[in-house]
């Protein structure tokens, strides 16, 4: 007697790096190499925006000949979330947090998308909401959340995470919370 067990193939949960870094400069003193061509390669960290970048690079010699070049950068993923998030709120607001989900690929992704707020003092989750999973094609879809009664708080931070079975992306953003006087 044999007997064949069949075991349905659960997707692995792709690990998701939050994104916290939004300078709007990235400025760096590289240590540069030149190979027998005279060609330099380099590399360096850049601020976690999902965006466009201006790349501007001088170059000198030790007798003073100068090289410069401009270029353009842009930095993205396959599945982006994007925060829009007010400067600040007041108390007694009810704020509605909405994020951009955008899809690059060429499939669709059923996409969830969770917006967390947690205490920065205790680093305790205040409030969760996951969204349904939506089918999200090439392009971007709005997803927002309606916030109630953050009178007990002075400040938050705001987690918009974005997942599906084969990509993640997340924002971490401060919110501020004002007196209504």
């Amino acid at each position: 007697f044999q007997s064949k067990i069949s075991v349905a193939e659960t997707p692995i949960p792709v690990p998701v790096k939050i994104r916290t870094n939004f300078n709007e400069t990235a400025f760096f003193y590289p240590q540069l190499r030149t190979d027998a061509d005279g060609n330099v390669k380099f590399s360096f960290t850049v601020p976690e925006s999902v965006t466009r970048w201006n790349v501007k690079m001088l170059a000198h010699t030790q007798d003073l000949y100068v090289g410069k070049a401009e270029n353009q950068v842009i930095t993205q993923k396959e599945l982006m979330v994007q925060m829009n998030l007010p400067r600040f709120v007041r108390r007694s607001d009810k704020p509605l947090i909405s994020a951009t989900v955008t899809n690059l690929t060429d499939t669709v992704l059923m996409t969830t998308v969770e917006l967390q707020l947690i205490n920065p003092k205790t680093d305790q989750i205040i409030y969760s909401k996951i969204s349904s999973p939506i089918p999200l094609g090439k392009g971007t879809e709005q997803q927002s959340f309606e916030l109630n009664d953050l009178s007990t708080y002075d400040l938050l931070i705001c987690k918009v995470v974005a997942s599906s079975d084969s990509f993640s992306d997340g924002e971490q953003k401060y919110l501020p919370i004002l007196p209504d006087k």
